[in-house]
């Protein structure tokens, strides 16, 4: 069984007794059927993960607009919680860092500088995958590089 048809079942299973997740499983179905067919491939983890970060920054966005407490609030604050625990456990700001002071300072010391940034972003991709924020370890090799 697919992704999406695993998605499917439990969105239809969750239906009437807990409609929030119902909802949130609906969100992935469309999403990821979407992927699928615009590009042409059968949809993977990595798209899950993708679909739960970009849905929860939204909610978060949208929740500074919307009164604390009121029933809306409390909706997006429970979506929220269900898309985060699609998301990995994000690795340690220390050792990301000191991965990076690794990768650095193995590069041969005319390489240390901004041209080597791709280099430095594809090892900690390679490494860590959706385990760090992007932009936190972009800025961190800009600092040291």
């Amino acid at each position: 069984m697919n992704i999406i048809q695993e998605f499917s079942k439990k969105k239809i299973r969750l239906r009437r007794t807990e409609p929030i997740a119902s909802t949130v499983y609906s969100y992935f179905v469309t999403v990821l059927t979407a992927i699928e067919k615009e590009e042409k491939r059968k949809v993977t983890e990595d798209d899950v993960i993708t679909v739960a970060q970009s849905a929860s920054k939204k909610l978060i966005s949208a929740l500074e607009n919307i009164p604390k407490n009121s029933e809306l609030y409390n909706l997006y604050i429970s979506e929220i919680v269900i898309y985060k625990t699609f998301l990995p456990k994000m690795a340690d700001d220390a050792l990301v860092e000191k991965f990076i002071t690794a990768i650095i300072i193995n590069l041969p010391e005319d390489q240390r500088n901004s041209r080597s940034f791709g280099k430095v972003i594809q090892a900690m991709r390679r490494e860590f995958g959706q385990t760090v924020d992007m932009g936190k370890v972009s800025l961190m090799i800009k600092e040291k590089l």
